[in-house]
Parts: C-alpha cells; structure tokens; sequence
C-alpha cells in the first residue's frame, strides 16, 4: 500500500507541476515522419543517429531517431528544427560541422516524407 501511495504521490505531483519539457504546449499536432538522409557525396548515410531541436521552443520538443541505411522513422511535432547528426562507432563520412546544432541544416516537418541532405 505504501508502494502505491508513493506512485500515486510521484504522478499527482508531475501532474500539478509538468514533467519533461514545461514549453511544448498541448495545442501542437504531432506527425508520422519518415526520412531519408544523405551525404555530401550522395549516398545515404549508413548508420547515425538524427537529432531534432525545435527553432522555436513552444513550437516542438527535441527528438532523436536511429538512422539505418539512410532511413529514419519518428513521430514530430509539425515545427521546424534544427538537425545534427552522431554516429555510432566513432568513424563517419558525417562532415564535423553537422554534428552540432548552429548549421544551415534544417528539416520543416509537416509529415509524410522527409529528406535531409548535407552539402
């Protein structure tokens, strides 16, 4: 019983005062997203993960998704974000300055199909 008042305490209290991010809003819309993305090259990069951060704080919340064979699927916020990229294993065709936030990358989702390509 004590268990269930210490859970039930814990959930009433992220009700009343917000858990995770205070500045998303109820109000956005929420989209399937599948995306592709490419290399300076071309190609598809081949593993990574994608990173989305939200241009303006309200309008979406940060995101991630694992990159396989340049594909990626996600559920977003309808936003315009930021993008940088991580890879996995340490070695990457991925250029340097995309995997901080602060490029001329950017991915407008709307839903459906997405396309990030690096120049």
């Amino acid at each position: 019983m004590r268990l269930f008042l210490s859970a039930f305490a814990a959930a009433t209290l992220c009700a009343l005062t917000g858990c995770g991010s205070s500045t998303v809003g109820t109000a956005n819309t929420y989209v399937d997203v599948v995306g592709t993305v490419t290399l300076p090259d071309g190609q598809p990069l081949k593993r990574g993960m994608i990173f989305f951060e939200p241009e303006v704080p309200e309008k979406g919340r940060d995101d991630q998704a694992v990159v396989t064979d340049g594909k990626f699927t996600s559920k977003l916020a309808v936003a315009k974000y930021k993008v940088a990229f991580d890879t996995q294993g340490g070695t990457s065709s991925v250029p340097a300055k995309y995997r901080k936030f602060g490029t001329d990358l950017t991915a407008d989702i709307k839903g459906g199909d997405v396309t990030i390509a690096m120049k």
